[in-house]
């Protein structure tokens, strides 16, 4: 049977509904549980100012299964660190990682068909579920635009360990170059969330979330290196219906403070800094919309995240 799960996708707009709060903030997160893991190197990996250990001899990781190690070469093919190193699996092969803290947890798996390697990862079609989501289901690169791809998902860790199970399909293989498993602050997803027109969706916890679009509304693109808990924010532009119908607005990004009871883990500063206002479209009404089109598949349900900040009006 296979298990739909629900998409999740960051429309990140800011315009005038909440004013900038001047006030102190928490402290940073730390998650309990974070591994950043580099399939199939000797070394360690660095990669948007994060450090991926070997997935050999790691203490709380346990590897299941029979793996092949492999090596971009050169290095320069790979498109980023992360990707330069993969393994290789003939059968189902599986990583149980060690829970500190139960909860919900970031999975984020990397793919890159390393050439040379022995086999054809361009044709592989692979699988990946945990015990209890299919988080991708006869994946292959030949039915994929991009020659390189990340997958980020938010699933709930109810036990002290998580697996994650890659399965070989049509007497293929199955690869990853790269693994990330961490903590989610406690709050950051809610468990009930307003379904349009006007019901209650409850029991978000219990399923399991892909990001689909996370995006920085007028601002430039972050990574890991501007988010503290690993997020990447794309440009909004691409999406946008009528370029000119949005203009860009920004602040310095310092000026932008958090409640006490908010820290920078909800979104970055940089997020909260940019925002997109009405533009000059080229028509007589100037009461118009702003409009974004982002492609979705409608076999899924989607969990709409809306971060706001007023910094246009002027008091």
């Amino acid at each position: 049977m296979k298990m739909k799960t629900p998409k999740w996708v960051h429309l990140v707009i800011a315009f005038g509904l909440f004013a900038v709060i001047i006030a102190s903030s928490n402290a940073l997160f730390s998650p309990a549980d974070s591994y950043l893991i580099s399939c199939g190197s000797s070394q360690n990996v660095t990669f948007q100012g994060q450090i991926y250990s070997p997935d050999s001899g790691h203490p709380s990781l346990k590897f299941s299964g029979s793996a092949k190690s492999v090596v971009a070469t050169p290095n320069s093919i790979a498109p980023f660190p992360v990707y330069q190193f993969a393994q290789i699996f003939t059968s189902t092969a599986s990583y149980e990682f060690g829970i500190k803290k139960k909860g919900p947890h970031w999975i984020r798996l990397y793919f890159f068909p390393i050439p040379n390697s022995g086999h054809d990862l361009k044709a592989t079609t692979l699988t990946v579920v945990t015990e209890n989501f299919v988080l991708l289901n006869n994946f292959t690169f030949r039915n994929y635009t991009g020659s390189f791809m990340s997958r980020e998902f938010a699933v709930n860790v109810d036990s002290n360990s998580l697996t994650l199970s890659f399965i070989p399909s049509n007497n293929s293989v199955a690869f990853v170059n790269a693994i990330e498993v961490v903590s989610i602050p406690d709050n950051l997803i809610p468990d009930h969330a307003l379904a349009l027109p006007s019901t209650t969706v409850s029991g978000i916890l219990d399923r399991a979330l892909e990001t689909v679009y996370r995006l920085n509304m007028g601002g430039p693109l972050l990574t890991a290196q501007n988010d503290t808990i690993g997020r990447s924010w794309q440009n909004d532009r691409r999406y946008l219906h009528v370029n000119s119908s949005a203009a860009n607005a920004s602040v310095n990004p310092s000026t932008v403070k958090y409640p006490a009871t908010v820290t920078p883990e909800i979104a970055p500063n940089w997020v909260y800094a940019t925002a997109e206002k009405m533009g000059d479209a080229n028509v007589a009404d100037s009461n118009f919309n702003i409009t974004w089109v982002l492609n979705v598949d409608r076999d899924f349900t989607y969990l709409v995240r809306v971060h706001l900040c007023d910094i246009i009006s002027t008091a």
